[in-house]
């Protein structure tokens, strides 16, 4: 059995805590992530901010549209 290692160099200093992302490139993203949605903590903020802000021109379309 062969050992194998990777070997990840930084260019300015990990802290304990420090979110560490790493890019697989195009074809990696296209296979497992496009379909399904980014999952990180920032993209899932993100999401959320755009589904409110639909809600909230929604809900103003509807307003427009009654009559008084």
């Amino acid at each position: 059995m062969k050992k194998r290692k990777i070997l990840i160099s930084a260019i300015k200093t990990i802290h304990p805590g420090d979110e560490i992302t790493y890019n697989y490139g195009r074809d990696y993203f296209n296979a497992f992530i496009k379909d399904h949605g980014c999952r990180c903590a920032a993209c899932h903020q993100k999401k959320l901010v755009m589904r409110s802000t639909r809600k909230r021109s929604r809900k103003r379309k509807s307003r427009k549209g009654r009559k008084r």
